[in-house]
């Protein structure tokens, strides 16, 4: 990992400076628009046929639900996990904190869906049995 756990737990508390908005507050905002597109972009499954791809699409549409209801413990889990997400990849704390609002939501654009795949707790065969159809 790129982030240390203290790095991480200081990126939940402080933010990235350069945001306009909280950082929970973006990253929600974030996740509503990839939601959005999943749900206008979903591919039509028979669950009966193929029931690893429905249970994809149907733990998708649940955490999509909180999304959409503005849970606060969904849009916090989210954070968390964005910020996991990003200390997994190669940006050093100093670059991820210093980062322009430009880079920031390319950030979180980049790891916003596989965030909400881990959020909805999808596993691998159901993930592969949807991007198989």
């Amino acid at each position: 990992m790129a982030l240390t756990a203290t790095e991480q737990l200081q990126l939940q508390e402080l933010g990235i400076p350069s945001l306009p908005y909280p950082m929970d507050q973006v990253i929600h905002q974030i996740g509503l628009n990839s939601s959005l597109n999943f749900q206008r972009n979903t591919k039509p499954v028979d669950e009966m046929v193929n029931p690893l791809a429905g249970s994809y699409v149907s733990k998708m549409n649940g955490t999509i639900g909180l999304l959409y209801q503005g849970n606060n413990t969904t849009i916090r889990g989210l954070q968390w996990l964005m910020v996991s997400s990003i200390a997994a990849t190669i940006y050093t704390y100093a670059e991820v904190s210093g980062a322009t609002e430009a880079q920031a939501l390319t950030f979180f654009e980049d790891e916003i869906f596989q965030v909400l795949e881990n959020m909805s707790l999808v596993t691998v065969d159901e993930k592969a049995a949807y991007d198989a159809i």
